[in-house]
């Protein structure tokens, strides 16, 4: 199979969609806008090298639903962070978490990889294979529902309709 470029419409959409996220994060600030030229030109090469348009349908309502969970997920994790940064005895008891993925190979796998890491207390280490190694502050957490949760919404995203047991 051979990767064909992609169209002017599909660079303009992806270049659209970047434009407006970037909007949404720094406003009408002229400098903010400057280096955003750049991140945006980055961001929609990346996304075209790493999420090639055949692998890829737009699902509106899967997009809001996993955002949603993105966005929530993220203020938890960064509030976890803090509240053990502040506690007096520091409860954390750090480790390594091995996850085997039940997603197939592909983007899916890396896009599970960076979202892991806005999990509470986790950080993705190493993606290898078919597995995913995290540091996590602690190891006595509930990781693995919580990334089945996650692998679920990835696939959901995806359009992934069955996932390997695991």
């Amino acid at each position: 199979m051979t990767e064909s470029k992609p169209s002017l419409k599909e660079i303009l959409i992806r270049f659209t969609l970047f434009s407006l996220l970037w909007g949404i994060l720094v406003g009408s600030d002229l400098d903010g806008w400057l280096y955003g030229i750049l991140v945006i030109s980055l961001a929609t090469y990346i996304s075209l090298t790493l999420v090639p348009k055949a692998t890829w349908v737009f699902r509106p309502i899967s997009m809001l639903h996993f955002s949603t969970f993105f966005v929530w997920h993220a203020l938890r994790g960064g509030i976890d962070v803090i509240t053990r940064a502040f506690h007096p005895h520091l409860p954390i008891e750090p480790g390594f978490f091995h996850h085997e993925f039940r997603l197939p190979p592909g983007s899916a796998r890396v896009l599970l990889a960076f979202v892991t890491s806005l999990l509470p207390g986790t950080l993705s280490s190493v993606l290898k294979d078919d597995q995913l190694i995290i540091h996590v502050l602690d190891i006595n957490q509930p990781i693995k529902q919580q990334l089945h949760n996650l692998e679920g919404q990835v696939a959901n995203l995806y359009g992934i309709k069955h996932l390997s047991k695991g």
